[in-house]
């Protein structure tokens, strides 16, 4: 904007945000309203994407193209500038960031305890009987596509105002999208925390290989970072605090039982034991043993129900 119009990214972004929200709900309501939901409006997204980037490179004059763009107001004679939000200091940027990065979190927390959080919560486990109750299913699926929208984009903007520097790849397409949602899953989507984690790991996970394999074999370093991601998503599924969340509450669940419950199901899940063999070495009848580690079952799978219910929707 400010190349081409010499727009203030002070007005710059307010009508980037505008545009966003305008394509979110251009894009969004249309797939809600006839149903495109799950990993069908997961690819819609992706092309989405993949077709701004396209639009970006094809726009050379006014993008840069491929090489990308620079603003031109760019530090060059001072080392602040306010009207055109550049700042050399990079502690002024980190205080910058780290507002957002509160505010993402304040907004997380509203939702979570609020009502919306249940209703999409019920729309995501059974979207035709939340919508037989009454729920609004596409509005509320639209406004959390708006706030994902606006958030992205406010996060790109103060990305690109930081930087001094913008290309198709930084920006759009489907390697940044893909980072973005790895980072989520990898540190726990349904935690307030978890992808201020995800997006640590990732980052130096992709860092560390780059470094140790990205000069022997071209890609291997890209290889193993995707082979790493895919199998993190099959054997950790809630992510890094997702899963110590639930081992935490599991301990909790455990350090509450009684002894005897506890001293019999060490002997059946970590000894091995049939309920048989613990009859006998306890010297108990086996009813007995079967009832409390019924009972002991029982109280954990509460523990672990409780845990899953705390969990934001996630459509």
């Amino acid at each position: 904007g400010w190349n081409h119009f010499g727009l203030s990214p002070w007005l710059g972004i307010p009508l980037a945000l505008g545009v966003a929200a305008a394509v979110a709900v251009l894009i969004g309501y249309p797939c809600f309203r006839f149903k495109i939901v799950g990993h069908y409006f997961a690819l819609v997204t992706l092309a989405l994407s993949e077709v701004t980037r396209l639009i970006i490179v094809a726009l050379r004059d006014q993008t840069g193209g491929s090489l990308g763009v620079t603003p031109v107001t760019a530090l060059a004679d001072t080392p602040v500038s306010m009207a055109a939000l550049q700042f050399s200091s990079k502690l002024v940027w980190f205080y910058v960031i780290f507002a957002f990065w509160l505010l993402g979190l304040w907004i997380w927390t509203r939702v979570d305890r609020s009502m919306a959080r249940l209703a999409l919560q019920a729309i995501s486990q059974e979207e035709e009987a939340a919508a037989s109750v009454g729920m609004n299913v596409t509005r509320l699926k639209l406004g959390v596509t708006l706030v994902s929208a606006l958030m992205t984009c406010m996060g790109g903007a103060l990305y690109a105002q930081y930087q001094l520097y913008v290309n198709p790849e930084t920006v759009s397409g489907i390697g940044i999208s893909l980072q973005m949602v790895f980072g989520a899953i990898a540190g726990g989507m349904f935690v307030r925390l978890g992808p201020t984690v995800g997006a640590a790991f990732t980052l130096l996970l992709a860092e560390v290989l780059r470094l140790a394999l990205g000069h022997d074999i071209h890609g291997l370093d890209a290889t193993l970072y995707g082979l790493m991601l895919v199998l993190f998503i099959i054997f950790m599924p809630k992510g890094i605090l997702g899963a110590a969340q639930e081992a935490n509450h599991l301990h909790t669940a455990v350090e509450a039982l009684d002894p005897m419950p506890r001293q019999l199901l060490a002997l059946a899940f970590f000894c091995g034991l049939t309920h048989e063999e613990i009859a006998e070495r306890s010297d108990m009848p086996l009813g007995t043993v079967k009832s409390h580690i019924r009972r002991a079952l029982v109280t954990l799978r509460a523990a672990l129900a409780h845990s899953i219910e705390r969990s934001p929707a996630v459509l």
